[in-house]
């Protein structure tokens, strides 16, 4: 629509100029009139000429304003796909992302979840550090008193080897006093039987004066059937014997 706009004002403005130069042909007389014709005829061939491209610019413009209109259908058509397409992924990357976001809170709900369970996980071996320091403490303290009743023990178990020698020692004695007691006590109830049996064979006359005779008091340093069957000499061997073995428990 502007080249036309354009060719129009052109003719005019030609048809003015030939116009204008007319009127001034006829004004000059006629002595230009051929002059005049002829420049009139060369610039109305020219612009005849002239006309003749602006129209065929102007069919060129109107097949180009025509493409160019094709083109921009063409161009409005591709937009409105794109604009669909763009809507579509636009919608997608929301979704997308939707669930991006979804999975990234579940994530983070899990970190959190974990980082809790961690924390109560690091208060525990804390705590559990805690108590092994202690019974660190208390194990050293329990290797020194075990250390100590060790050296006492040590102690106690010389003192009881020392104890099981004496004791050993004190036996052994126990056992010779023993043997020399039941010795001596053979011995006597050996005398005492020989003595009832020379008794027993003795005259029934002289029974009552040996009798009285041992009954008597008797010398100093003898003994007499008297003594010899006095409990009094089983209760000194039973003394003796205590004794002994008192003696014994003391060492």
């Amino acid at each position: 629509m502007s080249m036309t706009h354009l060719f129009l004002s052109a003719m005019l403005q030609a048809f003015g100029q030939a116009y204008s130069t007319q009127r001034k042909v006829a004004e000059d007389g006629e002595t230009n009139e051929e002059t005049l014709l002829q420049e009139s005829a060369t610039k109305e061939a020219y612009y005849m000429g002239r006309l003749l491209e602006l129209q065929s610019a102007l069919k060129h413009s109107r097949a180009t304003a025509s493409n160019a209109q094709a083109d921009s259908e063409h161009l409005s058509t591709l937009l409105q796909e794109l604009r669909e397409q763009s809507n579509e992924m636009l919608e997608l990357q929301r979704i997308r992302m939707r669930e991006e976001i979804r999975e990234y809170k579940f994530r983070e709900s899990r970190l959190l979840q974990d980082y809790t369970e961690l924390e109560e996980e690091n208060i525990s071996l804390q705590k559990l550090v805690s108590t092994l320091k202690q019974n660190q403490v208390e194990y050293e303290g329990l290797k020194h008193e075990i250390k100590v009743l060790e050296e006492e023990t040590e102690l106690l178990n010389s003192q009881l080897q020392d104890a099981l020698r004496l004791k050993d020692i004190s036996d052994a004695q126990l056992e010779e006093s023993l043997e020399s007691l039941k010795s001596e006590r053979e011995q006597k109830n050996h005398l005492r039987r020989e003595l009832v049996h020379h008794l027993s064979m003795c005259d029934v006359a002289y029974t009552g004066s040996a009798h009285l005779t041992f009954t008597s008091a008797p010398p100093s340093g003898t003994a007499t059937p008297t003594t010899l069957l006095s409990p009094n000499a089983e209760e000194s061997t039973r003394w003796d014997i205590a004794h002994v073995k008192s003696f014994g428990k003391k060492m």
